[in-house]
């Protein structure tokens, strides 16, 4: 018998904002684990825990053959996290010492503070989001004190990426950015898609019917990539041409003031409101229910800005996951999309090649359960916990290399 590292327990009185039960840490004798058996610790301190890429990247991990997985995991939203987690990691590190450590979104933030625990052992990065790219994303609050601030924000994620043995990304053109950004060992960067919670987002039987008029769902945090003037110029061309035909379901907008009082009132003033119904928010674990009533789902991104012509957005993966066709904005990299086969491609930041997409599908409604069923398949191929795996298995004990899951030819 020998003490091992310490165990979640579940404090079932308290839940996150996704509804999953919140994890603490105990200490617990258990028996030697077997020699060739890798350990992994899943490291987070971020403000959202239960984010889609943390929860598709641990149910990846966990199917990956002959290693333990330990996870520490914030439970507080504040400030107070970082102390909570210092004191997690110390009593963590004085019980065992993980081979691989494997610090999640929003990493860039603690690293600092968790390195001399980590030092030693191989450290997986996931990056996820480029500060540079962030902080000159359109209009977004903090801009005006990131930018001035980048030539130090740079030389500290270098120090970052210099002592880590893989960085991930979400996407082959942040992977490529990352690189010219940062001008480190380019073999560090290593991309991954999101993917999405399948115990969360399960496929579901495609609608049949087309006398019913036709459900387009879309959600999202209003960010400029998301292309919220798009997507409303978008469903007000499509209703003038097929009012009573088309109803549009829009979640979001509860965090920003701007465009929740610019959708009301833009649906207001054409008289839109008897045909797209605005809720400014919905519980994470309802969305797959507005996703099952929905005929076609906008997963963008829509917004003419640089991220968005970088990112498959996560609503796309969980959209796919459910088996829904699914209307996404043009990227160079996603050669494995294919228009009116898997999903539906649009011109990015064009509210009437968006409509003209709607448009077809409600045309061509018979088609649209198979373009779901394509899709699904699609995202078992490359975007499915067995393909992340896959994915991350040699990056837990060898040197990162090209990732290849954007490749149509693997």
């Amino acid at each position: 018998m020998v003490i091992s590292c310490p165990t979640p327990r579940t404090l079932l009185s308290e839940r996150s904002s996704a509804g999953r039960p919140i994890h603490f840490w105990s200490v617990r004798v258990e028996t030697e684990q077997p020699t060739d058996t890798l350990h992994v610790c899943y490291l987070l301190c971020y403000g959202t825990p239960d984010y889609t890429r943390t929860a598709s990247l641990l149910n990846a991990l966990e199917l990956v053959p002959g290693i333990r997985l330990d996870r520490l995991v914030n439970k507080r939203r504040g400030v107070l996290r970082y102390v909570e987690m210092l004191w997690q990691i110390l009593l963590y590190r004085i019980r065992c010492r993980p081979d691989v450590w494997v610090l999640g979104f929003r990493g860039q933030e603690s690293f600092m503070l968790f390195y001399p625990f980590m030092r030693g052992s191989r450290i997986i990065f996931n990056e996820f989001v480029i500060l540079q790219n962030w902080a000159n994303e359109g209009d977004r609050k903090h801009s005006v004190f990131l930018t001035p601030l980048m030539p130090v924000l740079r030389r500290y994620m270098r120090w970052i990426i210099n002592r880590c043995d893989v960085v991930l990304e979400d996407s082959v053109a942040h992977q490529q950015a990352a690189r010219a950004i940062y001008q480190v060992v380019p073999e560090k960067f290593v991309a991954i898609p999101v993917g999405a919670d399948e115990t969360v987002f399960e496929p579901v039987p495609m609608h049949t019917h087309t006398d019913s008029p036709m459900e387009v769902f879309f959600y999202g945090t209003m960010l400029p990539l998301h292309g919220l003037e798009t997507i409303l110029q978008a469903v007000k061309l499509v209703l003038e041409q097929q009012r009573k035909r088309v109803h549009f379901t829009i979640v979001g907008g509860s965090n920003n003031k701007h465009s929740l009082a610019r959708i009301e009132s833009f649906l207001s003033e054409h008289k839109l409101l008897s045909d797209v119904r605005h809720l400014p928010w919905v519980p994470y674990l309802e969305l797959p229910a507005y996703i099952a009533k929905s005929d076609v789902c906008l997963g963008g991104p829509f917004g003419d800005t640089a991220q968005a012509a970088s990112v498959i957005t996560g609503k796309t993966y969980q959209f796919l996951a459910m088996g829904k066709p699914t209307i996404v904005s043009m990227l160079d990299e996603t050669d494995f999309f294919q228009d009116r086969v898997n999903l539906l491609v649009c011109q990015r930041g064009e509210a009437s090649a968006l409509a003209q997409a709607i448009l077809w599908c409600l045309h061509n409604r018979e088609l649209l359960p198979e373009i779901g069923k394509q899709g699904r398949e699609l995202f078992e191929e490359r975007f499915s916990a067995p393909r992340l795996a896959q994915l991350l298995t040699p990056l837990l004990t060898d040197s990162a290399g090209q990732s290849d899951y954007f490749s149509s030819r693997t």
